[in-house]
Order: structure tokens, then C-alpha cells, then sequence
């Protein structure tokens, strides 16, 4: 059986848009959790992100937790 693993990267939600506005990225990363970023991304053909859009400028915790 494998260790559990627990840890949580912070921090605020700066969105790029690629493809024309139907992409929007944002990248998230912690000083503290060092080597490892999270990738957000939202696709709207329709160009309108609603759950991407509400998250612009907040910040956010990601927690990432092995289930096994």
C-alpha cells in the first residue's frame, strides 16, 4: 500500500485567452508546493466561460489528495 499524500497549491487566477477567445488558460502556482503548477481551462465556441470568468482575479486553493 502506497503513503498517503496531501498538499495544496494557492494562488490567484490569471486568465489568457488563445483560439480566438474559445481558450481561456490560467496557470496556477505556489512557491511552496516547488515543481509543480496547475493548468485551469475553459472552452466555450460560444466564447463565454462562465465558471472561468467567475474565478478572473480570485484566489483559489486546488487541494490534491491520493484516494487509493
Amino acid at each position: 500500500m502506497s503513503a498517503d499524500l496531501k498538499f495544496a497549491v494557492e494562488g490567484t487566477v490569471e486568465i489568457k485567452e488563445e483560439d480566438g477567445g474559445q481558450a481561456m488558460i490560467a496557470t496556477i502556482e505556489d512557491e511552496n508546493v516547488p515543481e509543480f503548477f496547475l493548468r485551469l481551462q475553459s472552452w466555450s465556441e460560444e466564447r463565454r466561460h462562465i465558471v472561468m470568468r467567475s474565478l478572473a482575479g480570485k484566489r483559489v486553493r486546488v487541494t490534491v489528495e491520493t484516494i487509493d
